[in-house]
């Protein structure tokens, strides 16, 4: 067992340290008020674990980066999280 909560929130990163920082910054407020377990999954080595202090990081190869989901979700259910949502980002064409 990882850690208690009632949410879970998933992410991956990968490159884009300011977005995500900004992000993390919410996610810290949230877990203030909230039961909430966060983990995310990078693929940066200590680039992207020094980003995660807080939260439950795990390590995994970036493509195929639906592999790179499954395995955060097989990490998130060793928590005790009853609702999880997963957040990602999404890149639009200009």
């Amino acid at each position: 067992m990882l850690h208690k909560a009632q949410i879970g929130i998933l992410s991956c990163m990968w490159k884009r340290h300011e977005v995500f920082k900004i992000f993390a910054s919410g996610l810290r407020r949230l877990m203030k008020e909230f039961n909430i377990t966060v983990v995310i999954v990078g693929s940066e080595g200590e680039k992207s674990r020094d980003l995660c202090n807080d939260f439950i990081y795990v390590e995994h190869k970036n493509s195929p980066l639906g592999a790179k989901n499954n395995y955060g979700m097989m990490q998130m259910k060793k928590t005790e999280s009853g609702l999880r949502n997963v957040f990602g980002k999404r890149r639009y064409r200009e």
